[in-house]
């Protein structure tokens, strides 16, 4: 097996059904937080920080979903230069734009569990609102 062969069965295979799990994962978790707010953090009789916080979990999940995007799109962005040997716009570097692509999944990832900490932390602070109110 060639190189070009690996890359493509690998490399390039592997980190774009990842990608493409990973966007469906952000953004189902986006659109159920979204939809559940109201059960979640009561959305409408929350105090401010407890919104801020769900609103700051949104955040990074939107910019999850974003980064993970511009991933796609360095990952093939390789794929042109493994296939072609050049691509327009960009100049071929012996395999950057897969580590481009590696590391912004790397900050994607770090995104969504920071959202999954915020979300956490609001329902969290919700409880412990409720609970000091009775």
């Amino acid at each position: 097996m060639d190189w070009r062969e690996a890359f493509f069965k690998y490399d390039y295979g592997e980190t774009k059904d990842l990608l493409k799990s990973f966007i469906t994962l952000v953004s189902a978790t986006l659109v159920l937080s979204i939809t559940f707010s109201e059960k979640i953090i009561d959305i409408h009789k929350a105090i401010l920080r407890v919104k801020r916080m769900m609103v700051a979990a949104w955040v990074f999940f939107i910019v999850a979903l974003i980064v993970s995007g511009a991933s796609m799109c360095f990952i093939a962005a390789e794929a042109g230069c493994v296939i072609y040997g050049q691509i327009p716009v960009f100049a071929c570097r012996g395999g950057l734009y897969a580590l481009i692509s590696w590391a912004l999944i790397i900050i994607s990832g770090g995104c969504y569990v920071i959202g999954l900490v915020l979300m956490a932390l609001s329902a969290r602070a919700k409880i412990m609102e409720s609970e000091h109110n009775e």
